[in-house]
């Protein structure tokens, strides 16, 4: 996940195609609310979480050379790997 994180945050010359520039790009450019923004900078919290989900998730299998990565559907888990699906023992 450090790994991940720190290639987001850093972009010191990520190669496009890797899920971590997928992720800077979409963090740069992609706004929740606020006055005069195209049609393509809005995006709602929710698809954001998705999103990247989806690159956190691409990155990990080892996937280094995406032209596209969609975001997972409204209709699945957002399950990400290394985590429990269920974290109901996370709030005790």
């Amino acid at each position: 996940m450090h790994e991940f994180w720190n290639g987001v945050a850093q972009d010191d010359g990520i190669k496009k195609g890797d899920p971590r520039k997928f992720t800077s790009n979409h963090l740069r450019t992609v706004r929740h609310g606020g006055n005069s923004m195209t049609l393509s900078q809005l995006g709602s919290p929710a698809f954001s979480a998705r999103y990247l989900a989806s690159c956190f998730i691409s990155f990990t299998k080892g996937d280094r050379n995406r032209t596209l990565i969609h975001a997972i559907g409204i209709d699945k888990p957002i399950e990400l790997p290394g985590l429990p699906s269920d974290i109901t023992g996370w709030l005790v």
